[in-house]
């Protein structure tokens, strides 16, 4: 399993914990991201929370997500869990154009991380990622990457959210 915006570690760790995945990846392209991982990883062994053994399957790595190939030795994954680069906070008084600069720098990102996931991802494997609708009291704008998809062989399984923030 890998999480290519791994952040502070949590869904690896979730992994860990919940899964019998045998190598689960985590990268970020932020080292201080990666080093808080490592930090909630070890204070998740001292606690007693995650075994050791369960630790000896996780690796976190600094990588952005668009060479992430480069740093995997057996080549694909069966699975690709991660709530991704969702923006900049907001504060709810955006305008509709940052929302939508917003929105379009999110959109770019994914897909070069799709263009660059799908190589790696085995011939059954999974994708389950989370991209943003932004919505403040100056509109509303939404990421939409169900092209890109399509586009790249993908097929979208469960769109569970499209329509809450209409």
């Amino acid at each position: 399993m890998l999480d290519p915006f791994c952040g502070g570690g949590t869904i690896c760790m979730e992994a860990a914990l919940a899964t019998t995945a045998k190598h689960i990846i985590g990268s970020d392209h932020e080292a201080k991201q990666v080093n808080d991982a490592q930090r909630n990883e070890a204070w998740l062994i001292k606690e007693n929370i995650l075994r050791p053994t369960d630790a000896e399957r996780l690796s976190l790595i600094q990588s952005d997500v668009r060479q992430i190939g480069g740093h995997l030795k057996g080549g694909t994954v069966d699975r690709v869990v991660s709530e991704g680069y969702l923006g900049p906070p907001l504060r709810g008084h955006e305008r509709a154009e940052e929302m939508e600069r917003n929105a379009i720098e999110i959109e770019k990102l994914w897909q070069d991380s799709l263009k660059a996931l799908y190589p790696i991802l085995s011939k059954e494997g999974r994708i389950v990622g989370i991209w943003p609708g932004f919505r403040t009291s100056k509109g509303k704008s939404f990421v939409d990457l169900e092209p890109d998809l399509a586009r790249l062989g993908f097929e979208l399984e469960l769109d569970c959210f499209r329509g809450k923030l209409g």
